[in-house]
């Protein structure tokens, strides 16, 4: 009846949500054709690691690369957190 159609289509909506979450930001503009990158920028007050994601148009990785050299030499680049 309509209930078990409800609870099929929940369970789908579902189960693409999951599949899909391996998936970044950067991921989806890579496979669509625009180059991306993400460098840490800091870190919150809470100590976690604050991103920031570097797009450019098609065929520019050369300017994505030049953007994330730099933004990582100024910001500090990778840190490793403390344990």
């Amino acid at each position: 009846g309509i209930r078990d159609r409800r609870k099929s289509l929940v369970g789908s909506e579902m189960c693409i949500r999951d599949s899909l979450r391996p998936f970044s930001y950067t991921m989806t503009y890579n496979l669509t054709g625009w180059p991306g990158a993400v460098v840490r920028g800091g870190t919150s007050p809470e100590g976690l690691p604050i991103g920031v994601q570097i797009v450019a148009r098609p065929w520019r990785e050369d300017i994505v690369l030049a953007v994330a050299r730099l933004l990582e030499s100024e910001l500090g680049g990778f840190q490793a957190p403390d344990i």
